[in-house]
């Protein structure tokens, strides 16, 4: 038996098993190993999957590429390095930008003439520009006035007005922290 009928049996025993495992449901006693076992499965998987993409990376593109044979031919994605029956793969880029801030203030200011300021309250306003508050780092700059640090504990917002609290904090459920422990003899 080749390497790809291995390969391509097993994943189809794998989807079985994966069905089967998503239609059963732990007793209250198993779901903490399970939930913890299925992490564990699922990072070792998406591992697998992330070495195997990048190899696609390296790849040469597929030639005489035909993209109506995708099940959506208007999809937005260059020609793939790699093609099978049913997927094909194509390597994906993102660009990174870098934004010079004070050049970018000093070439609005110099068209409209507004202040430094003006100038952040307005690309906010547009959009385009983002203040975001980074609490640990806030705290140790406010420590390092000497500014007493105000937190209440509902939402807060720039139209909360002066007199109340600098940060908000509501709790909300984020999900379950998976911990291992030693399995006992």
């Amino acid at each position: 038996m080749s390497d790809e009928v291995t390969l391509n049996s097993r994943l189809a025993a794998l989807s079985d098993l994966v069905a089967a495992v998503c239609r059963m449901v732990p007793t209250d006693d198993e779901l903490a190993d399970t939930v913890g076992e299925l992490n564990r499965l699922e990072r070792q998987l998406a591992a697998t999957r992330r070495r195997w993409e990048k190899a696609a990376f390296e790849m040469p593109p597929v030639r005489d590429h035909d993209k109506t044979q995708r099940v959506d031919p208007a999809v937005r994605a260059s020609t793939p390095t790699a093609q099978g029956q049913r997927y094909e793969l194509v390597p994906q880029y993102k660009t990174v930008r870098s934004f010079n801030t004070p050049s970018i203030l000093v070439g609005v200011q110099r068209v409209t003439e507004w202040d430094t300021w003006r100038v952040l309250l307005e690309a906010s306003r547009a959009g385009a520009v983002r203040f975001t508050w980074r609490y640990t780092d806030l705290k140790k700059f406010l420590a390092s006035l000497n500014v007493p640090l105000a937190v209440g504990f509902e939402e807060v917002d720039d139209d909360s007005g002066v007199d109340a609290p600098m940060v908000g904090e509501v709790r909300r459920e984020s999900g379950v922290k998976k911990v291992p422990i030693e399995v006992s003899r």
